[in-house]
């Protein structure tokens, strides 16, 4: 399945700092069941916040596919 993220979505990735990304890691790794290490997530949000800065820039969507 392909989902479209919504462009606030990008954007909010594209210019989101660092203390904003570890916090979001941080919450992420606590509630999540599996023993999830935050900057593993951390590392993951910046490579996708490169993204959507790359596609904020060149007025494009983002999107992820979901297998279940």
């Amino acid at each position: 399945m392909v989902m479209s993220l919504a462009d606030s979505f990008r954007d909010a990735l594209a210019t989101a700092d660092d203390a904003a990304r570890q916090d979001a890691a941080a919450a992420f790794a606590g509630q999540n069941e599996e023993d999830v290490e935050a900057e593993h997530i951390v590392t993951f949000l910046k490579e996708l916040a490169t993204l959507a800065a790359g596609a904020a820039a060149q007025g494009h969507h983002l999107y992820c596919t979901i297998s279940l």
